[in-house]
């Protein structure tokens, strides 16, 4: 319990990039000690130490693509119910930077076509989800007429950037 009360007490205070990596390669030292506080106050911590957690997970994504990849079974389940969009954004990237494999794919499937259609998801998230959805698509193709629909239906509601990058995933598949 300790560790934890350590790792929150810092991610209280200002962490910037630099710091965000000087963690990272902190847990990167000493995985066994370091990583289970981490990834406990990315799942049932406040902000804004959650999200300032989720940052220094994902410089640790870059650093370690196993190792992040290994909390899979405890990051996924509870991606949806993560709060702010900050956590999901960041979760997403360190997913779309690590890889996954087909035993998580379908919930990661699940969670990113509901963000999709959030009309209060954060556009950073959408975007990572579609990015998630285009590698889901080449391992199941019945995903893509689904995923398809979604962005077909939602072009009317969405920012220029949005409805350029759901563009282009329509016209690469027909």
């Amino acid at each position: 319990m300790s560790d934890l009360i350590q790792w929150e007490k810092h991610l209280y205070t200002r962490v910037g990039k630099v710091e965000a990596i000087n963690l990272a390669q902190r847990v990167l030292d000493c995985p066994e000690q370091n990583l289970s506080p981490l990834i406990d106050i990315i799942i049932k911590g406040k902000p804004p130490a959650n999200a300032k957690a989720a940052w220094v997970f994902r410089q640790l994504s870059s650093m370690d693509t196993k190792l992040v990849a290994n909390t899979y079974d405890q990051i996924i389940p509870t991606l949806n119910k993560l709060k702010p969009d900050a956590i999901k954004r960041d979760l997403l990237k360190v997913i779309l930077n690590a890889g996954f494999d087909e035993e998580h794919a379908g919930q990661l499937a699940t969670d990113c076509l509901l963000y999709l259609q959030s009309p209060s998801m954060a556009v950073a998230v959408k975007y990572n989800s579609m990015l998630i959805l285009d590698r889901i698509s080449k391992l199941w193709p019945e995903i893509e007429r689904e995923y398809h629909m979604i962005l077909e239906g939602m072009m009317d509601h969405e920012t220029k950037s949005f409805k350029r990058q759901a563009q282009k995933r329509l016209l690469k598949s027909k």
